[in-house]
């Protein structure tokens, strides 16, 4: 409900600044490589990631803005198997997990056109869920979400266009209660996808 809430609030901000602008929707998908955290609470344990797998949809209008812009609502969904944990700097063996982050991004970019391409850099702010689990034990908790965006995209006709992506997404603190916080991470995401304007 949080996600949807922040949904709408972004458009409506965003609408006023784009109208008479092109319209359009996209979905990607990709892997994320990069993502350890720790649970300091608890005396300092940490946790490494395998690279897991990013996907994603959104929809986004173009606007005459500084030149050519766009502004974005983005909702992503990552996932990533558990690799090795330490407790106080020793490697726990025989753990096994995994963590699952859903999110909802607003994104501004602004274009650069090269060379018969469209490049783009930018960035998004947002809320997200962050969900664990290791072993018999599941917690969730809400963070704030961030991102830097650097992509290009090659049109394949007049309606499609194939894109590919790289995201820096950052995502804050979060506490889980009684099982500690854990500290804020980031991950590096590679990943490909199509748009489609109308």
């Amino acid at each position: 409900m949080k996600l949807l809430t922040f949904a709408l609030l972004s458009l409506l901000i965003a609408l006023p600044a784009v109208s008479r602008a092109q319209s359009y929707v996209f979905g990607y998908g990709g892997f994320d490589s990069g993502l350890a955290t720790d649970f300091t609470e608890i005396n300092s344990l940490s946790l490494d990631f395998e690279n897991g797998v990013l996907y994603g949809a959104g929809l986004g209008r173009v606007s005459s803005l500084i030149g050519g812009s766009r502004f974005e609502f983005e909702g992503l969904r990552s996932h990533s198997d558990l690799e090795s944990a330490a407790l106080n700097g020793m490697t726990i063996n025989g753990i096994g997990g995994e963590m699952t982050v859903t999110a909802g991004m607003f994104n501004f970019l602004k274009q650069f056109p090269l060379m018969g391409t469209m490049t783009y850099l930018g960035g998004g702010i947002g809320y997200s869920q962050v969900e664990t689990e290791f072993g018999a034990t599941s917690n969730s908790s809400d963070a704030v979400a961030y991102q830097v965006i650097v992509g290009a995209e090659l049109p394949l006709g007049q309606k499609f266009q194939l894109f590919t992506q790289y995201k820096f997404l950052g995502i804050g603190e979060t506490d889980f209660g009684a099982a500690g916080n854990m500290d804020g991470f980031t991950s590096h995401n590679f990943i490909v996808g199509l748009k489609y304007c109308f």
